[in-house]
């Protein structure tokens, strides 16, 4: 907001520089909700947006005034992710009707699973507390689940480390076990939400080599001993990739250049694919 006064009348005048938009029931600038929006997308925080106001010589959000905001706008975001979830569950369901792809009288269809966790090697093993997986329809590309696991929550933490009672919050942990056990446990409950959120069953899974995907799958959901894994083309390229370079590697005979060279290992992947 931009202030002026009359030079004559000394009347206060205000010119607002950006639009005034209703956020969860509430008033924000564009320009605020764009900045955090932009934090957001990058994995950015408060912090990070401070800093490159101060660089700008821009007068920044509070911090209470950026949390505020970033819980307003993941609410919309939440909501538009699930409508565009289900709108693409119609899609893959209107597919499966069509043509006739049944399991026991149930539409279903093939889906692309996946999932994954930051990891860093640097003297030492780490893992991310938090991991993320979805599950794509092979039909229409488009994203039918996705689930988050948290294994950390910052003000949980804290009251433990000072001894304190947990003060009411919103937390965000809900998970305890490993990292690696995240992504099974993710596809899992996208599997057994399939027929309530989409009328569909998953019956064929494509995915990479990851075999405990699948046994999850098996045990866990009630028409999981029917699902049938296929392997992804580009996991299995990749890993074949490895092996020619592991046996290059290991075997004097077959380095050198009418051995395995990259040249040749890249020319068989190909031929692969």
């Amino acid at each position: 907001v931009l202030t002026a006064r009359c030079t004559r009348c000394s009347k206060l005048i205000k010119m607002h520089t950006a639009k005034m938009l209703q956020l969860d029931k509430k008033g924000h600038y564009s320009s605020n909700i764009g900045a955090v929006l932009g934090q957001m997308a990058t994995g950015g925080g408060g912090a990070h947006l401070e800093e490159q106001f101060m660089n700008l010589d821009i007068p920044p959000l509070s911090t209470r005034s950026f949390v505020s905001l970033e819980r307003s706008i993941g609410k919309v975001l939440e909501k538009l992710v699930t409508k565009e979830l289900l709108a693409a569950g119609r899609e893959e369901l209107e597919h499966a009707v069509k043509n006739n792809i049944r399991f026991e009288d149930v539409p279903s269809c093939t889906v692309v699973v996946d999932g994954g966790w930051s990891k860093r090697s640097h003297k030492h093993s780490y893992n991310a507390n938090a991991g993320v997986g979805v599950i794509f329809g092979a039909h229409t590309k488009k994203l039918l689940f996705i689930g988050v696991r948290n294994k950390y929550c910052s003000t949980c933490s804290i009251a433990v480390h000072k001894h304190i009672p947990v003060p009411n919050h919103r937390c965000y942990k809900n998970w305890s076990g490993s990292s690696c056990s995240m992504e099974s446990d993710i596809i899992v409950e996208g599997f057994k939400l399939s027929e309530s959120m989409h009328g569909l069953r998953y019956m064929w899974m494509i995915g990479d080599g990851d075999s405990s995907v699948h046994h999850s799958v098996i045990i866990s959901v009630p028409y999981g001993r029917n699902v049938q894994k296929v392997e992804c083309s580009n996991h299995a390229v990749k890993c074949y990739r490895n092996g020619l370079e592991k046996l290059a590697k290991e075997n004097p005979s077959f380095k050198g250049r009418n051995g395995l060279t990259s040249s040749k290992m890249q020319h068989l992947a190909r031929g692969m694919k």
